[in-house]
């Protein structure tokens, strides 16, 4: 908490929505990403929020989002239940691309947690230096 997640990932959905003409959808669970107003919050420029009504229905959301919305990248805050990391398998087999957070301390954490190891990839461009300090190379 306290390190930017939440502004990352916004910049995350406004470059790739405004600046790369994406498709985007935000799977926004806690409201924290969109804003919890009727009116998404303006720093996710053009992407679109989907507000999800109960934290149990985040899986439900997700899929929603892939069947209504023909998204190119779907935005989730904290993926942590096995339903919503079937939802993400379901949503990579579908070629989208995902951008998800996951709790831990440190990478480690997450990849040791045999509900969410294997949503785990590096073959993008990992922003975590941004995020913290902890994982900066300067």
């Amino acid at each position: 908490p306290g390190v930017g997640k939440t502004t990352v990932m916004r910049e995350i959905a406004r470059v790739l929505s405004d600046e790369f003409h994406k498709r985007v959808v935000i799977v926004d669970t806690s409201n924290e990403i969109g804003g919890d107003g009727n009116i998404p919050h303006a720093a996710i420029g053009g992407a679109r929020r989907m507000q999800v009504p109960m934290p149990s229905m985040q899986h439900s959301v997700m899929i929603e989002a892939v069947e209504n919305h023909m998204p190119e990248v779907i935005i989730v805050d904290e993926i942590g239940t096995e339903a919503e990391a079937r939802a993400c398998r379901s949503i990579a087999e579908r070629g989208i691309m995902l951008i998800g957070t996951a709790h831990g301390h440190q990478i480690d954490n997450v990849m040791k947690n045999p509900t969410l190891s294997d949503l785990v990839r590096f073959d993008f461009h990992v922003v975590l230096p941004i995020v913290s300090n902890m994982f900066s190379p300067f």
